[in-house]
């Protein structure tokens, strides 16, 4: 016999929210956790998680899924980023200015 499920929440607090966060995450394989591919699985829209923690990043982290947030994958690129010999040498003076 078939069960049935909602497709939506019973309670829209930030409890619920969070517990749909984390369940849509284990469905959704890695790195990321987007906005789309939450509407597609979750019983709750983004824009309802958004709206309730400020923005999609804020959402994650409050869940704890931070790493599955595609500004990791900008602040990666950032780090990982090359440098001129002239980028890095007035960097390596700025930092030595400030440490002496």
């Amino acid at each position: 016999m078939p069960t049935f499920e909602l497709d939506r929440l019973l309670s829209y607090d930030d409890e619920a929210l969070i517990s749909e966060l984390r369940r849509v995450a284990a469905l959704v394989s890695p790195p990321f956790l987007t906005k789309t591919a939450f509407d597609q699985h979750s019983k709750v829209h983004s824009s309802t998680v958004r709206d309730r923690f400020g923005s999609w990043q804020q959402a994650l982290v409050k869940a704890g899924l931070e790493g599955r947030s595609t500004q990791t994958l900008e602040a990666l690129k950032t780090i990982n980023r090359r440098f001129t010999d002239d980028q890095l040498l007035a960097e390596l003076r700025v930092v030595s200015g400030k440490t002496g």
